[in-house]
């Protein structure tokens, strides 16, 4: 979808978090499983649009705006990845 993304550019080790929550768009179905980089990763103005003007719906209709006001997230976070000492997995 978007041009020019190289998904290599996440290390093995990389910090990442995970939680349980839902679509972004309506009906924002709780049915998405998010997983966040800790590191953040940067896309050009070119890439940004390139994504705005390729999300479509089930119904091929482009899904304009593709965002939702932020949310309440009640279920738990998941700190994942290797940490300093090694280890990972840790609930908060």
């Amino acid at each position: 979808i978007v041009p020019n993304v190289d998904g290599n550019n996440i290390r093995d080790n990389s910090k990442f978090y995970y939680y349980k929550g839902s679509l972004t768009t309506p009906p924002c179905s709780p049915i998405v499983q998010w997983h966040v980089l800790e590191d953040t990763m940067t896309v050009s103005s070119t890439q940004l649009q390139a994504l705005r003007e390729n999300i479509y719906n089930s119904d091929n209709v482009l899904l304009v705006p593709n965002y939702r006001p932020v949310q309440t997230n009640t279920n738990s976070i998941y700190d994942c990845g290797l940490s300093q000492d090694g280890g990972g997995d840790d609930s908060q």
